[in-house]
């Protein structure tokens, strides 16, 4: 089977619920990749079509500190603890988009991926070619404390917190990174 799709997104920003969405509708191959190195790079170049999806960075990085926080957290108090992942963050952030834009085909905002399904779909199949084998999507994104992934940190008790406290530090480049993302993102309520 050839390499068909690879996502590409910064961790919390709808890859997996793209991955089951494209997964129930299509029989193809479809990785998924995260903070990107360069051997994760060279990977990707081998895939036909490779998406993305870019969330606004405070609500992305609040989110996946609070999913770490969640699970990986062990006697540091919460603020010693986003002392740390913060800036890590922040800098993953801009990390990823800037190394992974030009390798990016087709970009989706965030908020669009859930509200705008079938446009999505429709786009995808209209780009590729690929043939759509299930018309029906089917919802099994959920908890996995064994994969150390929460379906959404925002009902987390923690999350507001630390999206509070991300307002402390500069986000200006990480903006930059996103603004330019949202620049080539498909804007699909007007598709």
């Amino acid at each position: 089977m050839s390499k068909e799709i690879a996502i590409i997104t910064y961790p919390r920003c709808g890859s997996t619920y793209l991955y089951w969405l494209l997964s129930s509708r299509y029989n193809l191959d479809i990785k998924k990749f995260h903070l990107l190195s360069e051997e994760s790079i060279l990977n990707i170049e081998e895939y036909k079509n490779k998406i993305s999806v870019v969330r606004d960075p405070k609500d992305a990085i609040a989110s996946l500190i609070t999913m770490e926080s969640f699970y990986y957290r062990s006697e540091q108090s919460l603020d010693q603890y986003l002392a740390i992942k913060i800036p890590e963050r922040i800098n993953d952030y801009i990390n990823f988009y800037n190394t992974a834009f030009d390798q990016i085909d087709i970009i989706f905002k965030y908020e669009q991926i859930n509200n705008y399904r079938d446009k999505l779909i429709d786009f995808i199949t209209e780009k590729t070619n690929f043939k759509v084998v299930n018309q029906n999507y089917i919802d099994i994104v959920h908890d996995n404390k064994k994969h150390f992934f929460l379906r959404t940190s925002t009902k987390s008790e923690e999350y507001q917190y630390i999206h509070d406290k991300i307002n402390d530090y500069d986000l200006s480049q990480c903006y930059l990174v996103y603004n330019k993302c949202l620049n080539k993102a498909i804007d699909l309520s007007t598709n």
